[in-house]
């Protein structure tokens, strides 16, 4: 990402200032916008006698579009004028047995808070890492849609286990298919 100041003088009527390394406009609600893997942080705000002029964000959605933040941050530094966005990080699962080995042919399921299944998947006959994408919460102008804390649950040949991640506190969270 940029980061950018825009000044725009309006021959002495008004001053409008932008302090925004991420700002969208001109879209609708057909437009959707992803930001992957990226940490969005440090605006300069632009100051006169020691006060900010005008907004001073790291991500401004002024337009009615959908964002899609994954995996990435802003140092909780937004704005959500219109449309929305949804705040989506990773969730890695590795299921191990009580060697710390990794627990081949493990089935994975990941499901949100409402109970709505994300995905299921399976580590494999190596018993890799299964990864998901998990919706932290959406928000919009009047809104704030909470989706964790999710549910993980492990089954395999004789074991099983759950546990319960929020994404809202972070990880790293340690799982065993067969304690």
């Amino acid at each position: 990402a940029q980061a950018f100041s825009r000044l725009n003088a309006n021959y002495g009527q008004n001053l409008k200032v932008w302090n925004e390394n991420i700002r969208f406009e001109g879209g609708d609600s057909s437009t959707v916008a992803y930001i992957n893997n990226t940490n969005v942080s440090g605006v300069t705000c632009n100051t006169y006698n020691g006060a900010s002029i005008g907004d001073c964000t790291n991500l401004h959605n002024t337009d009615a579009r959908t964002i899609h933040a994954i995996n990435s941050t802003f140092d909780n530094n937004y704005d959500i004028d219109a449309g929305g966005m949804y705040r989506k990080w990773y969730i890695d699962v590795n299921v191990q047995d009580l060697d710390n080995q990794p627990s081949p042919n493990a089935s994975v399921v990941l499901k949100e808070a409402n109970g709505f299944t994300v995905g299921t998947a399976n580590t494999g006959s190596d018993g890799g890492t299964v990864r998901f994408i998990a919706k932290e919460y959406y928000e919009d102008s009047s809104n704030v849609m909470v989706y964790t804390p999710h549910n993980i649950s492990v089954v395999m040949s004789g074991y099983s286990n759950a546990t319960t991640v929020n994404l809202s506190t972070g990880g790293p969270y340690g799982f065993y298919g067969n304690r």
